[in-house]
């Protein structure tokens, strides 16, 4: 799987959350983030149910100094307590939770194969990978 078929696969696993593609902004999905990523979107599932998720769309995912980035959109929608005062079904601060652990998570994982990592940094970059990927990392090469 290459980083075009994360992508690719991640919509077909998760229709409800990306009704809308392509991505409004150009998204590169590391592989090794791939279960990572697949994770996330579940649990926003599960979050949201089928009518939360009409009202979620993800904007942009990709990697960025040496971490996973989600940028995402949500409409809100408040019912009323028995107390007269508004909620929110679900807010945009329980979703952006998820994503905030899922990038704790992308911190220790390797982006190219999904094997325990961490950020390295060479001539500038970051990323987070494992030994294995770390001595074969050739800035221009992995970007």
């Amino acid at each position: 799987m290459d980083n075009e078929d994360v992508l690719e696969r991640l919509i077909g696993l998760h229709p409800a959350l990306f009704r809308a593609t392509p991505l409004p902004c150009p998204s590169r999905l590391p592989v090794g983030w791939f279960a990572l990523l697949d994770s996330l979107c579940c649990q926003i599932e599960l979050l949201l149910d089928l009518d939360g998720a009409s009202r979620f769309r993800p904007l942009q995912i990709k990697e960025k100094l040496g971490l996973l980035r989600i940028y995402f959109a949500y409409v809100e929608v408040s019912k009323i307590s028995p107390e007269g005062e508004a909620q929110a079904v679900v807010s945009r601060e329980q979703i952006s939770a998820l994503i905030d652990r899922a990038v704790e998570r992308s911190e220790l994982t390797c982006c190219e194969c999904g094997a325990p990592g961490k950020i390295r940094r060479r001539d500038g970059w970051l990323l987070t990978l494992c030994n294995t990927h770390e001595q074969v990392w050739e800035p221009t090469r992995l970007r």
